[in-house]
């Protein structure tokens, strides 16, 4: 029988008498520097909430909320720090039915559908599930006074101090450049402009609030006062 194996290839045989074959070093490509990644596919982001260009800013997705700030006028009567407060750190809302049964309070510590609060932008969970809302309170504990219904515009003023001394100072979710930035600016105010305080409540009735036997509400006309605060 003859064997069908075939014989062995001698070493000195042409089969290995050419050198293995020589690859050049992986060169990394270099991208094109007029190429963007998303130039040709511009529905990659188109559909996607975009954060204000201020990234530190409070960035709440959870219902509209408005500006407090008038930018024209806000530093002709009040502070740098307290421009900063009401361009930075609060926003307007509107009460929802959620909100009104969350806090069943009676008397004048009830609040109503479509009632004016103030909160606070960094102590707000944005579509979290229980467990992301959870961790988040047990790392950063929200602190009191992130929420607030003042009953008239005359006391918009002093809850906004009180948010400022028993809240904002204290609160771990401002990020820490925003309160840096809160720290460094000037708690004096311009001379000679008035009180403070009428200041704050003839802002509020000029971007359309008014009072009401049901808190703070808008008038018909004001939502077109009213700046969301971010479009």
């Amino acid at each position: 029988i003859r064997s069908t194996v075939p014989p062995p290839i001698p070493h000195n045989s042409s089969y290995n008498s050419h050198p293995p074959p020589h690859y050049p070093p992986h060169q990394p490509q270099t991208q094109h520097p007029h190429y963007h990644p998303h130039q040709y596919y511009p529905s990659y982001h188109q559909h996607q909430p975009q954060p204000p260009s201020n990234h530190r800013l409070g960035y709440n997705t959870d219902r509209p909320t408005y500006l407090f700030s008038l930018p024209t006028t806000d530093s002709q009567s009040l502070s740098d720090r307290q421009c900063y407060i009401r361009s930075t750190f609060i926003e307007l809302f509107l009460a929802t039915a959620e909100d009104v049964s969350s806090r069943p309070a009676k008397g004048s510590q009830r609040i109503h559908l479509n009632q004016v609060g103030i909160r606070c932008a960094y102590c707000v969970d944005n579509n979290k599930d229980a467990k992301q809302k959870l961790l988040q309170e047990l790392q950063h504990p929200r602190v009191e006074r992130a929420v607030c219904f003042p009953q008239s515009i005359s006391r918009i003023y002093q809850t906004v101090a009180d948010m400022q001394r028993r809240h904002f100072e204290k609160c771990a979710r401002i990020p820490v450049q925003v309160m840096g930035t809160y720290k460094s600016l000037k708690s004096t105010r311009p001379r000679g402009k008035g009180k403070p305080q009428g200041y704050w409540e003839s802002s509020a009735r000029e971007i359309g609030l008014v009072d009401s036997d049901m808190g703070i509400r808008v008038v018909k006309d004001g939502e077109g006062r009213m700046v969301e605060r971010f479009l």
